[in-house]
């Protein structure tokens, strides 16, 4: 399956649990978080307030539309500081 990179900021407590977490379970850092998201999405599943947002929202574009939105946009944005 594809992945996506992605970088967050933790706290130093929460970045510590996590820490010790994947020590004793034997898996590196970033798999014992991609476990603890996945359970926790995994608990979400069934909230109705997941379930109505998910079931309302517009599908994805394209990634070619989206990459050309977002050139579309930042061109935009140079714009209306130029003007």
């Amino acid at each position: 399956m594809p992945q996506r990179q992605t970088n967050i900021r933790l706290e130093d407590e929460l970045f510590e649990k996590l820490e010790v977490a994947a020590f004793v379970h034997r898996r590196s850092f970033a798999d014992e978080m991609r476990a603890a998201l996945i359970a926790w999405t995994d608990a979400l599943r069934d909230d109705p307030q997941i379930v109505q947002a998910r079931d309302s929202r517009d599908p994805l574009p394209e990634p070619e539309e989206a990459q050309v939105s977002s050139l579309d946009a930042k061109r935009k944005r140079a714009t209306r500081r130029d003007a």
